[in-house]
């Protein structure tokens, strides 16, 4: 087993690389707070929903020192590495299958066999800090601990790739696509660019198993071009789930007008004023929806997958 660690400045490592050892790689369900009321004079209470708070990852690791005065260094080398007070993307390696050696003749060396090595389970990551101080026992030249992260932000897994990366690269990257990740391989389910004119509805594929309300806290882009009749602006309604964007403001093709998050841009600059108050959002799943007001324009969705 393994974890790489990735900067936010995208720089990575592998905890083998720095000398440790992974023994497991533990992630807990995500904690829920949920809310209740109760009233005077009814049996039991009232079910208010439930919100996803956090989720716990735990990761047991061990060293193996040359000296008692490596130690300390080994020690040290990978406080520098977890012990950030900056959160970082953790990702989960795994053999498909135990470590063997392979011998085809006497007096040939011995090899692994073929699905030993440790490959990235999917294209998942987590955004995390460490949720406690940890210490690494020691016995001899080994040391021993495990290291509890807690997610920061976001409680769920994310792709690291975004939909316009799979709309181009394909879903063949083991390193960035795999199993698990809800992908679909129905007819341009991996389709988020689209050419349409007033009143065309088109369709996306939501690989998430989780749904925001709003697309605040999430890697989420509309990108719109080549407007054509964008003289009242435009609106995008997502017929699945009644989201919808609308701008007022007057488009023409050379323009770009970019929803990133809760920002409005045109041709990058800030155009919230123009905007109507609403924001799009995408069900799980399969999505329809439907452009009006201008004659026709190029719209894209891109967004990462979001995993509990």
């Amino acid at each position: 087993m393994d974890v790489e660690i990735e900067k936010k400045n995208g720089e990575k490592i592998l905890l083998s690389e720095a000398g440790a050892m992974v023994k497991d790689f533990i992630v807990s369900s995500i904690s829920l707070d949920p809310s209740y009321e109760s009233h005077q004079g009814r049996h039991g209470r009232l079910d208010m929903g439930a919100y996803y708070e956090d989720r716990d990852i735990t990761v047991p690791i061990f060293f193996h020192a040359y000296d008692l005065l490596h130690f300390p260094l080994m020690r040290d080398k990978l406080f520098s590495i977890l012990n950030s007070n900056e959160a970082f993307y953790i990702r989960e390696l795994r053999r498909p299958k135990k470590m063997q050696y392979a011998f085809i003749d006497v007096n040939e060396r011995s090899r692994q066999k073929e699905g030993t090595d440790n490959v990235f389970v999917g294209g998942k990551r987590y955004l995390v800090r460490p949720a406690s101080s940890f210490v690494f026992e020691q016995e001899e030249l080994h040391g021993f601990t495990e290291v509890e992260f807690e997610t920061t932000e976001l409680p769920f897994a994310e792709s690291i790739g975004t939909s316009l990366e799979l709309e181009s690269d394909g879903s063949l990257q083991p390193e960035i696509w795999g199993h698990g990740m809800g992908l679909s391989f129905e007819h341009d389910s991996q389709k988020y660019t689209h050419e349409v004119s007033d009143g065309q509805t088109f369709h996306i594929y939501n690989a998430s198993n989780v749904a925001f309300p709003v697309p605040f806290h999430i890697d989420f882009k509309i990108i719109i071009e080549s407007v054509s009749g964008g003289v009242d602006g435009i609106r995008v309604v997502n017929e699945t789930n009644n989201s919808r964007i609308t701008f007022n403001g007057e488009l023409s093709s050379s323009d770009t007008l970019t929803y990133d998050r809760a920002q409005v841009m045109l041709n990058n600059l800030n155009a919230l004023g123009d905007a109507d108050k609403e924001f799009l959002t995408l069900a799980t799943g399969w999505n329809t929806l439907r452009m009006e007001r201008a004659s026709s324009a190029q719209i894209a969705v891109d967004t990462r997958f979001y995993y509990k």
